[in-house]
């Protein structure tokens, strides 16, 4: 799913780049455009964007899981020292819910 908008929003950068990679002198003035451009040729990036880029960077980053966690979760539970903590949970579940739109 991320691999989708990946190369879209890598395109986009490369063309915002390309189109600010040549500075021109004070006097000049832009030049005349050949051919119209297309819709959808551009795509400028919202600010949700670039957040949505900026964590999906920070997650490529981090481990999927922790190992160490995940292997004293199962010591547990197999030698029956889990605990479920239910008053945690449902704490939990109301702050996740309080997040969504």
């Amino acid at each position: 799913m991320t691999s989708s908008i990946d190369s879209a929003v890598d395109g986009a950068i490369h063309r915002i780049g390309e189109r600010h990679a040549t500075p021109r002198k004070s006097n000049d003035a832009p030049a005349a455009r050949s051919t119209p451009r297309e819709p959808g040729e551009l795509l400028d990036l919202t600010g949700r964007a670039r957040e949505l880029r900026a964590l999906q960077q920070d997650l490529a980053k981090s481990p999927e899981f922790d190992a160490g966690r995940v292997d004293a979760l199962k010591d547990a539970v197999s030698s029956g020292r889990y605990e479920v903590n239910s008053q945690r949970i449902a704490e939990k579940l109301l702050a996740m819910e309080a997040k969504l739109p």
